[in-house]
């Protein structure tokens, strides 16, 4: 027995030579299947058929027919050219619905049932290529099996960078231990707004665009501790705290500013706080409390979250520097302390050292 699998067309007589008993509809057509047995009835199936028919839908209304005819192509633009397809970026909370929905239609087998992948993809208009991407990505992560992909690329250079200034202080408890001052004054990125000169698949021209400022020098350096950092520090200074010494400490890096630089003299002295610049100690990375745990535990928090943009970096980082709890941030200047009471432990032992033995003092 043979089966006609592909409907000719070009072969078909046209609509208006065959009458309506001559009409062959698709509940019909399985049992004339069964029934052909040799290739006159092949032929003559052919002929009675107008257009290609599948077998695994139902047959369409009038209304639905004349719907699809009159709807427009979408991928056809005004003129009639091919518009390009827009890439569409997912956000950490859609990709985690559709993990949970590919979830949640899961076999008894352990794979998802057919159909299921493109199902979700129309839901969220995206490709299957998207979902079956989203689906095995999440079932790597929560088996604990499976080995990590490599993750290679071409340069360090190609990666997405951006540099922050941070400040923060000593949080301030009362006597029952409530908070008083969080000591997070600020973290500032790095970054400018420049127009887009050409269109894009994401974009179109004129957009504002989030750059990376990839070269920071003291004339940046300075622009920020005048217009964020001192004004940040006006806004969340305990007011009872207000006219004691505030001193911000800054690493040796040629890109620092002066601590007697005249400008950011007159900047302090506008905003009448009591302010001093100071340089942490050469080769003591310890003496830095940012250095010294802080920047570790926000970058431990910003890597749970996956960033695609400049935007969406910046406001991870953002995110997991105000979501750092106030007495781990604490615990952070009690160690610092601690170093501090070490390091002059052992400048006692020098000097008892060099009195013992008779050294020179400037040993």
């Amino acid at each position: 027995m043979s089966f006609l699998i592909n409907f000719d067309l070009n072969l078909s007589p046209s609509s208006d030579q065959l009458s309506g008993e001559e009409q062959v509809n698709l509940f019909d057509l399985n049992k004339n299947l069964e029934d052909v047995s040799n290739e006159e009835n092949l032929n003559q199936l052919q002929t009675n058929s107008v257009r290609n028919i599948d077998l695994n839908e139902l047959p369409l209304d009038n209304s639905e027919e004349d719907e699809l005819q009159n709807e427009p192509d979408s991928s056809l633009g005004e003129l009639g050219r091919p518009v390009p397809k827009k890439l569409k970026v997912l956000s950490n909370e859609e990709r985690k619905e559709i993990y949970l929905i590919l979830l949640g239609s899961k076999s008894v087998t352990g794979k998802l049932r057919k159909g299921t992948i493109g199902n979700v993809s129309r839901m969220f208009s995206i490709s299957t290529r998207t979902a079956s991407r989203i689906w095995r990505q999440a079932k790597r992560s929560t088996n604990p099996e499976e080995c990590d992909p490599d993750r290679s690329c071409k340069s360090k250079n190609f990666l997405t960078k951006v540099m922050f200034l941070a400040a923060i202080a000593q949080p301030r408890f009362d006597l029952d231990g409530n908070e008083i001052f969080s000591g997070k004054i600020g973290i500032f990125p790095y970054v400018t707004k420049e127009v887009a000169k050409r269109s894009s698949a994401n974009r179109v021209a004129g957009t504002l665009e989030t750059k990376a400022i990839t070269s920071v020098g003291r004339d940046m350096s300075r622009f920020f501790l005048i217009n964020k950092v001192i004004p940040a520090i006006l806004e969340k200074w305990p007011l009872g705290d207000a006219n004691t010494l505030i001193c911000i400490q800054q690493d040796n890096a040629m890109t620092h500013i002066n601590p007697n630089d005249e400008e950011f003299r007159l900047a302090v002295a506008r905003s009448g706080l009591n302010i001093q610049l100071s340089c942490q100690p050469p080769n003591s990375p310890n003496l830095n409390v940012l250095d010294l745990g802080f920047f570790n535990a926000i970058q431990t928090l910003h890597y749970k979250e996956a960033s695609r943009t400049i935007d969406d970096l910046v406001e991870s980082v953002q995110k997991a520097f105000y979501m750092f709890p106030t007495n781990k941030s604490n615990r952070i200047f009690l160690t610092l302390q601690n170093c501090m009471t070490e390091i002059m432990k052992v400048r006692e032992l020098i000097e008892d050292a060099t009195k013992w033995l008779n050294l020179p003092e400037n040993v």
